[in-house]
Formats: structure tokens, C-alpha cells, sequence
């Protein structure tokens, strides 16, 4: 007597091949494909390929994170704007300020926030506010014109109040320039060139200072906690 057919010979699964390897065995679930991360983001190298830190050979998906210091910090921040520009200048002030203190603000700009950023606008509206009186007032004096020795920096503009700060600089340089000829023609006095100079330095040194405590020492309203507002 012949034997009974099989019943899942008579019926065959048409996934059952899939499942199978070439050779007709069904794989282990450590053979199986593995799938990529369901955390929706693209982990795929060039390629195509998606690696797996668990495959020996391969590269891990996360890559180590190198700390950020020294003269390389402002370089490697990913800036809101990139761009270098040519900075002309007369004083000596901007010169001193452009060495000693850009690199340090452009870097301080960048990763200013919340109270920081409304603390340095206020700093920045005041110094425009102020250069803008002294533009009037010194246009209104005779002066002997004379050329004057300058010298030129490229300076890497970062973020938005770089090019404020290049702007003050040049405000100032300005200011420099009008009250020298200003005083060459004898229409003001080296004690009101002096004063104005000096009036304008402490604008840019307010910024500067204002760039160094973090931003937890600051209100929402941008003002510096433990200094009395004026």
C-alpha cells in the first residue's frame, strides 16, 4: 500500500521559498538580513552600505566628538555667516582692539543666547546711537584735510555682529580721522579730541566685556545679574 501524500506537499506555502536558502534550508535567525535601525534617520555610508558596529570590520555608525579649543575653536563653529573681509584702518585703537579682542568676540557671538543676545543688541544700539552724535557733532568744525597712514586686516565674519563691530570700527576710525583734522585747523581743543576719543573706546570696551560672562548670568531682558542697570 502506497503511503499517505503529505498535506503541506499538497498545499505548498509560496513564502516557504523565500524563507529558504539556495540549498533548500530554512536559514537560522542569525543567518537572516539584518534590517537598518528603525530610528528614521539615513545611517548609510557611501555606497549604500549600512554599517553595523557588531560586524567585525566595520566602521561604528557614531564617530568620536573632538573637543573644541584653542585657536582652532572659532574655526571649527559652524558660523550663521562666513565671509572675510578687508578691515582699513588709521588708529591705533582699532588696531590694538582688532588683535587683542576680535577672535575672542567673534567666537562669543556665535554662541550667545537668550539674554546674551538681547544684552550685546543693547550694547551695540547704544554704540551706533552715540557715533552717529559724535558724527554730527564734529562735522560741524572746519578741518584741514591730510592723508593719513593706513594700514589693512582680514578679519573672518562669523555672525551678523561681526559686521556691526567691523561698523563701529570704522565709525571710530572715522572719528579718529575728523577730529585729528579738526584740530589741525585749531576749531576744537586736543582735551575735546581726547574726550570724544575716549568716550568712544569705552563703547567698544563695554562689548567686549559683555561677551565673557555665559549666558545664565544674564535676564531675559538682558541685563547682566549683579550689575546695576543705569
Amino acid at each position: 500500500m502506497s503511503a499517505l501524500p503529505d498535506p503541506k506537499d499538497d498545499n505548498p506555502d509560496p513564502d516557504d521559498s523565500k524563507r529558504r536558502g539556495k540549498d533548500g534550508a530554512t536559514p537560522t535567525p542569525d543567518s537572516t538580513e539584518r534590517k537598518p535601525p528603525s530610528d528614521g534617520a539615513d545611517h548609510r555610508e557611501e555606497g549604500g552600505v549600512i554599517p553595523f558596529p557588531d560586524r567585525p570590520g566595520e566602521k561604528p555608525i557614531l564617530k568620536p566628538i573632538d573637543r573644541l579649543t584653542g585657536d582652532a575653536r572659532l574655526a571649527k563653529i559652524i558660523p550663521n555667516s562666513a565671509d572675510i573681509h578687508e578691515m582699513s584702518y588709521h588708529s591705533k585703537f582699532v588696531r590694538g582692539f582688532i588683535k587683542a579682542h576680535w577672535s575672542f568676540c567673534a567666537a562669543k557671538f556665535t554662541v550667545a543666547r537668550r539674554g546674551k543676545v538681547k544684552a550685546l543688541d543693547n550694547a551695540f544700539r547704544e554704540a551706533e546711537t552715540w557715533f552717529k552724535a559724535a558724527d554730527a557733532w564734529i562735522s560741524e568744525h572746519p578741518k584741514i584735510m591730510m592723508h593719513l597712514v593706513s594700514d589693512r586686516f582680514p578679519l573672518e565674519v562669523t555672525h551678523p555682529n561681526c559686521g556691526r563691530l567691523m561698523r563701529l570700527m570704522t565709525s571710530y576710525d572715522k572719528l579718529f580721522a575728523d577730529t585729528t583734522f579738526a584740530l589741525l585747523q585749531r576749531s576744537i581743543l586736543n582735551t575735546d579730541r581726547e574726550r570724544a576719543l575716549a568716550a568712544a573706546e569705552r563703547r567698544f570696551l563695554r562689548i567686549r566685556r559683555l561677551c565673557e560672562p555665559d549666558p545664565s548670568k544674564f535676564t531675559n531682558d538682558g541685563q547682566l545679574i549683579g550689575e546695576t542697570s543705569s
